[in-house]
This record gives C-alpha cells, sequence and structure tokens, in this order.
C-alpha cells in the first residue's frame, strides 16, 4: 500500500513538472479558429482552411494553435506573426510567409511536420525560443532567417535556403541525425553562434557557409561542400570523422601558433631547397648539422603557358632526404590572387604530399611581387583560405615570408593565429612580431649541394611537437 501511495505521488510530481515546462496546452477540445477570434490563454486551436492574416498578430504564451492537414495559415500585407505561446504545423499542413515577419519571443515553439514556405522579402526571427522542424517536417526559405543568442534552430526534417536566403545565427543550430540543411544561398554563424551536425549539411556550387562561431560535425554525419566555406579567425571547426579517422589527440582548431606555446625554444639548423639547387648528394647532407629540410613541393598558376605545377626536384627530394634521416618539411610558393586560387593550390598541394611522412610544418609561401599590389584584406581571405584546406586535411598550418611583407600586408590576427617562418637575412632579427622558423641566410654552404642554399633555424621541435599531438597524420 505504502509503495503504491509513493508511485502515485512521484506520479503527479512528474505531470506537474511537465505541465509547467510545456508551454503546449492540452485540451480535451480542440477549438476550430477562424483567424478572427481573440485567443484565450489555456485553450488549444485548430486550423483545418485557408485563414490569411492581414494585421500584426500574436499567439500569447499558453495558447496552442495547431495547422492540421488540409489547413494552411498565410501571413500577408507586411503584418507580423509573434509566437510566445505554440504553433503545429501537421503533416499536410502549411505556413506561408509572404508579404511579413515571423518572430518566435519568449519561450515561443513552433513545431514543423508539415511544409513552411517562407518568400522572398520577409523575415523570420528565431528571438529567443526554438523553431524545431521535426521528422518529415521541411521548411523553404528564399529570405531571412534569423537565429538570436537565445533562440535555437533544431533540424530533424529538411530545411532548404534558395539562393536569395540568408541566414544568420547568432543562437544554436542543432541537426539530429534524420535532419538536413541545403544551403543554396548565404549562411553565416556569428561569433557567438553554434552549429552542430549530426545529419547533413550542404553548400550548393554558389553558395557560402562562413563560420565564426563553433561548428562540429559529429561522427557519421555528412558535410558535402560544393561552395565556399570559411573558418574565421578565432573560430571553431571540429570534424569528428577526421578525428575518428586519423586519430587525432586535439580538435583542429588548436593547429595554429597556440599549440607551441609553452613549447621548449630550440634552434634546430636546417635548410630549405627546390629545384634550385639541383641534384644533392642527401647521403652526405646527413653528415653535416643540418637536421631538417623545408622542400618545395610545387607552385601556383601563372598563366596559360605556365599551370600550376609540382616541383620537378620533389619526389627526389622528400626521398632522399628521409632515407637519410632528415626531416622534412614542406612549402608551397603561392602566385593566387584571390581566395579561390588559393583553396585551389592548397588542394594541389594535398594531392602531391598525400602518404609523406612530414615532421614539420607545410607551409603557405607568399612573397611574389603580384602579391605587394594587393590589399592586406584580400591577403587575409588568401591565407585563411589555403590554411582552411591544411587544417581540414590533418596538416599543421605555417606562414613563410619576409619581414617587410609581414609588416605590411599581413594582418597582425593572422600573425598572432599561425605559425611564422620569418625571412630575414641578418646576424640577428629585428622583426617584432612571434616567429618559430627564421631563414637566415641564403648565402648558406652545406656539403653534398653545390652553390648557396638557404640555412634556417627552427626554434620549436616540431617532430616531437607533432607527433605528440599526432598531427600530420603522424603516428
Amino acid at each position: 500500500m505504502k509503495k503504491t501511495v509513493k508511485k502515485t505521488a512521484m506520479f503527479i510530481l512528474l505531470v506537474a513538472l511537465i505541465s509547467a515546462y510545456l508551454p503546449v496546452i492540452s485540451s480535451a477540445v480542440l477549438v476550430e479558429w477562424d483567424g478572427k477570434e481573440p485567443l484565450e490563454t489555456g485553450t488549444s486551436y485548430i486550423i483545418d482552411t485557408d485563414i490569411w492574416l492581414f494585421e500584426n498578430f500574436v499567439i500569447p504564451e499558453g495558447v496552442s494553435v495547431t495547422i492540421d492537414d488540409g489547413g494552411r495559415l498565410l501571413l500577408s500585407r507586411e503584418m507580423t506573426l509573434t509566437v510566445y505561446g505554440t504553433l503545429v504545423i501537421r503533416s499536410g499542413g502549411a505556413l506561408e510567409i509572404q508579404i511579413a515577419n515571423l518572430d518566435i519571443r519568449g519561450r515561443g515553439m513552433i513545431l514543423v511536420s508539415g511544409n513552411v514556405l517562407q518568400y522572398t522579402g520577409t523575415a523570420v526571427n528565431v528571438i529567443e525560443g526554438i523553431l524545431n522542424i521535426r521528422d518529415g517536417g521541411e521548411y523553404l526559405g528564399s529570405a531571412d532567417l534569423f537565429v538570436f543568442a537565445s533562440g535555437e534552430l533544431r533540424a530533424a526534417g529538411t530545411l532548404t535556403l534558395t539562393p536569395s536566403a540568408v541566414a544568420i545565427v547568432t543562437g544554436g543550430v542543432e541537426i539530429t541525425e534524420s535532419g538536413s540543411i541545403n544551403n543554396h544561398g548565404s549562411f553565416t554563424i556569428t561569433t557567438s553562434g553554434r552549429m552542430v551536425n549530426s545529419g547533413q549539411f550542404s553548400i550548393a556550387r554558389d553558395a557560402a557557409l562562413t563560420n565564426g562561431g563553433i561548428f562540429t560535425i559529429n561522427w557519421g554525419a555528412r558535410f558535402f561542400r560544393g561552395g565556399t566555406f570559411v573558418n574565421s579567425i578565432g573560430s571553431v571547426f571540429i570534424d569528428r570523422n577526421r578525428v575518428d579517422e586519423w586519430g587525432w589527440s586535439i580538435p583542429p582548431e588548436k593547429m595554429t601558433a597556440a599549440l607551441l606555446e609553452g613549447e621548449e625554444r630550440v634552434q634546430i639548423l636546417g635548410i630549405d631547397v627546390s629545384h634550385w639547387q639541383f641534384t644533392i648528394d642527401w647521403e652526405r647532407v646527413s653528415r653535416t648539422n643540418v637536421e631538417f629540410a623545408m622542400i618545395r613541393a610545387g607552385r601556383g598558376y601563372i598563366d596559360a603557358e605556365r599551370p600550376m605545377i609540382e616541383d620537378t626536384r620533389f619526389r627526389e627530394n622528400i626521398e632522399g632526404a628521409l632515407a637519410n634521416g632528415i626531416d622534412v618539411g614542406v612549402y608551397f610558393y603561392s602566385y593566387a590572387r584571390s581566395a579561390e586560387e588559393a583553396r585551389r593550390e592548397a588542394e594541389f598541394l594535398i594531392s602531391i604530399i598525400e602518404g609523406t611522412e612530414l615532421t614539420y610544418p607545410v607551409v603557405f609561401d607568399i612573397e611574389d611581387p603580384i602579391h605587394l599590389r594587393m590589399s592586406m584584406g584580400l591577403i587575409t581571405e588568401m591565407i585563411e583560405a589555403f590554411f582552411e584546406v591544411l587544417i581540414e586535411n590533418g596538416y599543421f598550418p605555417m606562414l613563410y615570408s619576409y619581414k617587410n611583407f609581414l609588416e605590411a600586408k599581413v594582418d597582425p590576427r593572422i600573425l598572432d593565429t599561425y605559425a611564422v617562418w620569418l625571412a630575414q637575412w641578418a646576424a640577428a632579427p629585428t622583426y617584432t612580431g612571434s616567429f618559430h622558423m627564421w631563414q637566415y641566410t641564403d648565402k648558406g654552404r652545406v656539403s653534398g649541394i653545390n652553390g648557396d642554399v638557404d640555412l634556417n633555424l627552427s626554434l620549436i621541435n616540431f617532430p616531437e611537437v607533432l607527433r605528440k599531438h599526432r598531427l600530420n597524420r603522424l603516428s
């Protein structure tokens, strides 16, 4: 008897807690709503025909409105529908936002199992509360979709944004295993925004996704990129599929200079070489004090007669250095004129170095005279695009250039964020920024190399650091 009383008391308490939290009002009777009568708190309404709203309207807290199979709620004439309560769109029902705005405020909820059609020139603002596209629900948006800091968007169904759509997320977005977001427009995650994809997110060919906050792709989720994907400085991008595949012990967004803070400062002698050194006797080099070599992997597109190309001595140099116990990193000489060209250079570089054991960074070499004529903003976009590809593929990035270029053309945020290889031929560097490798002369002499060669000091024991954190796909 006592057990029965306890169970009954617990059940009553559970019901009370659920009733206090859920804004959905349960009612034995659903009142048909004609779109004109005031909505009374504590009542549930149903729409089973076409209802037009032409003036500002509020669904108060404590009220639920259900658009049933065959019903439609149409918003028009530059009005705003504000939802503090609950709006349910059942399978077969539809909400059409034609010439209007839709705001979700307070503890408001919109639950979509049917269809939402948002036309151009409108706005959906998830200011607070939740926009929940359930499994089987479909949302087609052709205008502005804003998820504010206190708002949430959940997609267990399908959200499709057309080319005219603009989505800005300052709050949270969750894509469940059954859900998908298909972006054909512009999608931005702001500094405080966060998105977790456990289902599918796709970027159409001419569309764009800009991540300034936190974007996480869970294991088994799908991420299709046909258009532009940019991770802004300070953003976080975690692809757990790649973590599983390569066994990273740290997330890829940490592949910055921050990883090197606190590491012991050293001075390891190295060289950097290309086809200009012709044939190198790597066995003789290995008997010198040289411990590492930065090897040119290729260069970018110059013109139609001089396409992007792998360095003609790259394979020979990589194999020779590794066979003789010399640690290696690689660099790519850029001729990029846009962020997209820089991305293509990085993708080409990845195809070259695939399967190579690299214990030093993968370097973007930007120093060509064409880059002096470019703005700092464009230079920043190109560096970010190149590094984005490296980080997505598990390679630790580094920026190479000479002192004056770094000081005049590279955004200080880039220099503070990423590892830097400084070129300054002097007895001592006068560059005041942070750097992790120093090319101190182009007149070096090393046994096994005919003529002059660049000499470098690495201030970080990169083989130790990169192996410790299992970067560059190292085990």
